[in-house]
């Protein structure tokens, strides 16, 4: 693929994402993909990003993800957004805040055959957002 090709494929994961799409975040994310980050202790696959992207709609509303600039090389391709959402729901033992609450976010992507196959999230402590007093 080219690097406009797996850039495009970034893109289209990060619109389904907002979207709350899932069956097309299931065509764009392997069923093998290994996903490192988010906070979690071990490597994860599709499924669990699934579950996350469903936890997440169900405590944050009115999200928005600006995407900056992508840098690709060969079948990976790097990505800075931020992250606007409100907090209006549960999330990990937080009750909702009704914050809007903005973080940046940095994403590396493997792409194989269209498909991300491995990515690596990191991101400003969300949760210490989530605590702090506005």
């Amino acid at each position: 693929m080219s690097t406009d090709n797996t850039k495009k494929v970034v893109r289209e994961l990060v619109d389904a994402h907002v979207r709350h799409d899932v069956p097309r975040v299931k065509e764009i994310l392997s069923p093998r993909l290994i996903w490192h980050g988010g906070g979690a202790a071990q490597t994860m696959g599709r499924d669990d990003y699934v579950t996350g992207l469903e936890m997440g709609a169900k405590a944050f509303s009115d999200q928005k993800i600006e995407l900056g600039p992508l840098v690709a090389e060969g079948d990976e391709v790097a990505a800075v957004m931020t992250i606007t959402m409100r907090h209006t729901g549960e999330f990990q033992g937080i009750a909702p805040t009704g914050r809007t609450i903005t973080f940046a976010s940095m994403w590396f992507y493997r792409i194989v055959e269209a498909r991300v196959v491995e990515a690596w999230q990191l991101d400003e402590d969300l949760l210490a957002k989530l605590r702090a007093e506005t």
